[in-house]
């Protein structure tokens, strides 16, 4: 899959500042983005190491952008619903994927995860598996 990055940023999950980091990677995105017919991707990649460790977030868009192009290589992935009526909705799926982790459930390949915003108002997270 080929995607153009429109900004990203390094974090951690444990950092006392990533929900701003995020917070403020969006808010920055969302207004350079103009128009409205655009699925973005918030893809995680470049993991230190599992969900305890640094990784960068891209926000993405399949338009062209001046930006430099992501080549999201094949992989399997589990796909997990967001429920969009929840403010929190994208935590709470990511906290049911860490969830799956911890019990063994899942195996992550810790490669490339993202979040895709749909047109029609639906979110899905891709998490990559073996």
């Amino acid at each position: 899959m080929k995607l153009y990055e429109i900004d990203s940023v390094r974090t951690n999950n444990f950092s006392k500042d990533v929900g701003e980091k995020i917070g403020q990677l969006w808010s920055q995105v969302m207004s350079q983005v103009q128009n409205d017919d655009t699925v973005i991707y918030g893809i995680y990649h470049d993991y230190e190491n599992d969900y305890h460790g640094d990784y960068t977030l891209t926000i993405a868009s399949e338009q062209k952008t001046v930006k430099r192009l992501l080549d999201i290589p094949s992989q399997k992935y589990e796909l997990f619903p967001v429920d969009t009526t929840s403010e929190i909705g994208v935590i709470e799926a990511w906290q049911k994927v860490w969830s799956l982790e911890e019990e063994s459930k899942i195996e992550r390949t810790y490669q490339y995860d993202f979040e895709k915003y749909d047109l029609d108002g639906t979110v899905t997270l891709y998490i990559g598996i073996q």
